[in-house]
């Protein structure tokens, strides 16, 4: 070719040349990369999970709490509020529930446990929550 001659041009308008080391790194870069990637957004949802079974818990303890210890509550009204909530809200975030409701003269102590949902398969959480309230009485007013 004669100095006035240009090479032919490719598709990108540059002339062809010859393969360069790194030719497929990203390729393997990729291949070295998404695992760890969807690894971390599996972790993430599996948080994401546990802070919602650990809130569930919690309102359902809350909840428990504030029936039994109302004036006429029982331990009864307390258990059902709680199987209730946790059958409603958390289906799905929270499995193998325990629920323990004790009333005492004064206090109504609530404890719910149970296991998060797995998303991450090496990773088994336990979240647990206690609510304490005071019970209602119903009191006369001193004369004056």
């Amino acid at each position: 070719m004669t100095r006035l001659q240009k090479m032919p041009p490719t598709r990108s308008g540059r002339a062809l040349t010859s393969r360069t080391a790194d030719d497929g790194s990203s390729t393997v870069e990729m291949v070295v990369i998404t695992p760890v990637m969807l690894l971390v957004l599996m972790v993430i949802v599996q948080f994401a999970v546990y802070f919602c079974a650990l809130h569930v818990a919690q309102a359902a303890a809350a909840q428990a709490a504030a029936g039994t210890s109302s004036e006429h509550g029982k331990i009864d009204n307390g258990t059902s509020e709680a199987h209730r909530i946790l059958g409603t809200v958390g289906a799905g975030f929270l499995t193998a529930t325990d629920v323990a409701v004790t009333r005492s003269a004064t206090l109504t102590t609530v404890r719910i446990s149970g296991t998060v949902a797995t998303v991450v398969p090496f990773l088994h959480l336990k979240v647990s929550s206690v609510a304490r309230t005071p019970n209602e009485a119903l009191t006369t007013a001193a004369a004056s």
